[in-house]
């Protein structure tokens, strides 16, 4: 029996990612419609779209909210914006390194995450301009005066006449047709007041997608921290961010219609290795997939962290610079000696349990350098590796039935119903007695099964004619409205050991992964591709 077969579908989501051609620096962006509450209208060059929670919002797209009602909008690197009652907002650009909205007229309070150099984020009204770096603030335009609260951080605030000032924490500023006003201090009893007013409404709202988000986003950093030193020692400090070092994040639905927050890092942990790391993080959990009996087993009302490192080691340092590791690689190999080459590649998909009884699925393989029939070559040698917390086992990959017994067979899906998804189901024997018969065979097994699902950013299964019909839609564009989710059950054998019963894992994994860093590294090295000097064979 071969266990590739098995776990192939839980390894074609790794697959895709490394399909992807680099994105632009104007790429567009997108915005969830987080939540909603009374009259809202959603219109596109004049048309009102029909409107539901987790729509995905783009360029041009009018937001507009009647007599007590509100909208919150939750953009790709985890800002958000309440919109409040009576008021309009247009998203007149979107893309990595330009958000621009005006504010039509009305009110609303923003989120805004650090920018980084180069990128801005501006909310406009007819008479202003808030340009941010990353703060929380309140903004509003009613009768033809624009007032600007500071919550934290600073705001340059500009006039329609070349005026600007910089409004720092607890200082407002307002502007009208004559020009910029003066500062002046905020009343706090005031500022709570309005605060209270936001907080009020979001409460009524119940919304917990939006609760606590920069809570959210500080505890994937800090999380991402945590598993670099997890199996690394401190070489001079985690939290060094070198040249090679990139981050992403993205805001979307999952399969289950949760709201999930991506986060991507590739990272040099340690001067020899790369590791890519993908933290998929839900403030709750729902299950809506496949194996629908499993729901009870795995909901909950808490937060929930699930993990993917992929890594590899190589036998030599690389350079700092990434643009530089394309010309490193070739000089080194040019004589087909063999000078550098990956000693261990490895993938692991982690869910992180509350009681520290973390679910894992582990698959690595090391290589050796070796000398065989005149020519160097790489002798690798693989391992599975399960684990619940209590209890871990290595997969059998080498299974002999002659020896052991023939194993039960697995399924997958086989009907097509036009969509991209799959799943797959199928015993993996281990190299422990686990059933208690004294022996080692075809009762010590565990069952795997997994389902994969190509998604958009509202959480809906994709098609091929996706990717037909796109017409003049740019692939970037295509790559943000996409996302991969692999989804992994291990369960213990039943009673006939002829198929899965009880659940060996605490819950399941189920991660989001997208394209984004994929092509954001790949942006990184093209240049240096172009100058490579490869010899072809004719």
């Amino acid at each position: 029996m071969k266990i590739g077969k098995i776990v192939a579908i839980k390894v074609l989501t790794l697959l895709y990612l490394s399909t992807y051609c680099f994105l632009s620096e104007g790429e567009s962006t997108s915005v969830v419609l987080s939540s909603y509450k009374g009259k809202v209208e959603i219109l596109v060059e004049g048309k009102k779209l029909s409107i539901k929670k987790g729509m995905l919002l783009k360029e041009d797209y009018i937001i507009r909210t009647g007599k007590d009602s509100m909208a919150v909008l939750i953009f790709q690197d985890g800002s958000n914006i309440v919109l409040g009652a009576n008021s309009e907002i247009s998203l007149r650009r979107l893309t990595n390194n330009d958000t621009t909205l005006d504010l039509k007229n009305g009110r609303l309070k923003a989120e805004v995450t650090p920018r980084q150099p180069g990128q801005n984020f501006e909310v406009r009204t007819p008479v202003s301009v808030a340009s941010v770096r990353g703060t929380k603030f309140m903004l509003s335009f009613e009768n033809g005066i624009s007032d600007l609260i500071v919550i934290e951080g600073n705001v340059l605030f500009s006039d329609n006449l070349g005026n600007t000032t910089e409004v720092n924490e607890n200082e407002s500023c307002n502007v009208t047709d004559a020009g910029l006003g003066q500062k002046s201090g905020v009343d706090k009893d005031k500022l709570n007041e309005l605060l209270k007013e936001f907080e009020h409404k979001e409460e009524v709202f119940e919304e917990k997608d939006i609760r606590n988000i920069d809570r959210l986003k500080d505890e994937l950093r800090d999380f991402i921290n945590d598993v670099k030193m997890e199996k690394y020692y401190l070489l001079e400090t985690v939290q060094q961010v070198k040249d090679a070092d990139f981050e992403t994040g993205r805001t979307l639905r999952d399969i289950h219609g949760n709201l999930t927050r991506v986060e991507q890092v590739i990272s040099r942990n340690k001067d020899n290795a790369v590791e890519f790391i993908n933290i998929t993080k839900r403030d709750m959990y729902k299950y809506k997939g496949y194996y629908s009996n499993y729901a009870s087993e795995v909901a909950s009302n808490k937060p929930r962290i699930d993990i993917l490192k992929l890594g590899i080691e190589f036998n030599q340092a690389l350079p700092e610079k990434i643009s530089e590791w394309p010309g490193f690689i070739a000089e080194k190999n040019k004589n087909d000696s063999l000078d550098f080459y990956p000693t261990r590649v490895y993938c692991e998909f982690t869910h992180k349990a509350s009681n520290n009884l973390n679910d894992s699925f582990l698959q690595e393989v090391k290589f050796n350098k070796i000398y065989e029939n005149g020519k160097w070559k790489l002798d690798g040698e693989g391992k599975i590796q399960i684990s619940n917390g209590n209890e871990t086992y290595e997969v059998d990959t080498d299974y002999d039935e002659e020896v052991k017994g023939k194993l039960p067979e697995g399924k997958s899906k086989d009907e097509d119903d036009g969509k991209l998804w799959g799943w797959a189901e199928g015993p993996l024997p281990v190299k422990k007695d686990i059933n208690g018969d004294g022996i080692v065979n075809n009762k010590d097994i565990l069952w795997l099964q997994s389902e994969v699902y190509l998604i958009n950013n509202n959480g809906e299964i994709l098609s091929p004619s996706y990717f037909i019909s796109g017409g003049s839609k740019d692939p970037f564009t295509m790559l943000k409205e996409i996302a991969f989710e692999s989804i992994v059950f291990v369960r213990k054998p039943d009673g006939q050991f002829s198929g899965p019963g009880a659940n060996f894992f605490n819950k399941n994994i189920d991660l989001v992964i997208t394209p984004d860093i994929i092509v954001a590294l790949v942006k990184q090295i093209a240049p240096s591709l172009g100058n490579l000097d490869i010899e072809t064979e004719n």
